[in-house]
């Protein structure tokens, strides 16, 4: 009930009009909400609807806020309504391919452009859910659950924030978080940044994060994005054992015993990951600097690369064949030497 007196107590404009359905159930009330906004000519495309969800605590200002950015999409951050693992509900845009992967470590400040989010507490403007309509059959709604064969490549349930955005996005529409206002989410506790750093989990939430690198390396192969989820999994898994780290020194300044087995286990995991993050860094400039092939054409060939001088296993004179080998090793030698950097002595080496 705290969470739904926050929804009435919310700031509005004598203009706005405000509709509430708490007794259905989410989903259907979302697209009830959303068909009256389509078919009331009293609202214009740019006008615009706030989505909350009734078992948040939304500030007094949220809407005031969004709806000063006077954006297409904006939304607020909010946590999903579970604690295992805590994972943010607004997720990185990436190269804007799914699967996108949570904010490990959320921005609490200015405005950031993001792949998805929840219906949880975003304003988006009439037109935007015009648009998407029109790419629907006739009398589906926008909001609504559905496949996404283009992505998936199967005819599995997407739930209605991911279709939706996802469209959106197709369509030349942006999504944005207003990092500076939160909504808590109610489980056992209230679930927002203070409570998630707290209690996060880094192992689960890189557990998580990895299941979606799979998907996407099944779909995409090996590519920049896959190495940069990548390294930013690893240092969550970094950031599991630097507390491990931290908790069992707290142990031994409290004057209790550490199982010395315990820290050189958790010393060595730390070297090595930081081992495997650097790998990523310099697998990520590697493919910055050298883009990944699209075309046959651009595969090394015996046409485009440069010719190889060979020696004949077989000569007719032995002695040719010998002289044969000299020149070629000579020709190598003198090529190797030309590429070594000048010494401070000059070449006086009798080869330029």
């Amino acid at each position: 009930m705290g969470s739904l007196r926050t929804v009435y107590l919310m700031q509005r404009e004598e203009q706005d009009r405000f509709v509430d359905q708490w007794r259905w159930r989410g989903d259907i009330a979302r697209e009830a909400f959303v068909k009256t906004l389509l078919e009331d000519d009293y609202f214009g495309p740019e006008d615009a609807l706030l989505l909350l969800d009734a078992d948040q605590r939304h500030p007094p200002d949220l809407l005031a806020k969004l709806r000063a950015h006077n954006l297409d999409m904006v939304c607020a951050h909010y946590y999903r309504r579970e604690t295992s693992p805590i994972q943010s509900l607004c997720y990185e845009l990436g190269d804007g391919t799914w699967p996108y992967l949570p904010y490990l470590k959320p921005p609490k400040e200015g405005l950031h452009e993001i792949a998805i989010t929840g219906f949880g507490c975003v304003l988006i403007k009439k037109k935007v859910f015009q648009d998407v309509q029109k790419t629907l059959p006739k009398g589906a709604s926008p909001v609504a659950i559905g496949t996404l064969h283009e992505v998936s490549k199967d005819h599995a349930n997407w739930g209605p924030d991911f279709i939706f955005f996802h469209r959106a996005r197709k369509l030349g529409y942006k999504l944005w978080l207003d990092a500076s206002i939160e909504s808590l989410h109610g489980v056992t506790i209230w679930i927002g940044h203070k409570s998630a750093e707290k209690l996060i989990d880094y192992a689960k939430w890189a557990d998580a994060a990895h299941d979606l690198l799979l998907s996407r390396l099944e779909m995409y192969g090996v590519s920049l994005e896959a190495f940069k989820q990548r390294k930013r999994i690893l240092e969550a898994r970094l950031e599991g054992l630097e507390q491990q780290a931290q908790d069992l020194a707290k142990v031994k300044e409290d004057g209790r015993d550490v199982d010395v087995e315990d820290e050189y286990k958790v010393t060595i995991a730390i070297y090595q990951m930081q081992g495997k993050i650097k790998e990523m860094e310099a697998w990520i400039e590697w493919a910055e600097k050298y883009p990944a092939i699209e075309r046959p054409d651009q595969l090394p060939t015996t046409e485009n690369t440069p010719k190889q001088v060979t020696i004949p296993d077989e000569m007719p004179d032995a002695e040719q064949a010998k002289q044969k080998r000299a020149d070629v090793y000579k020709d190598q030698a003198i090529e190797l030497a030309q590429m070594l950097p000048d010494t401070k002595y000059g070449r006086e080496d009798g080869l330029e």
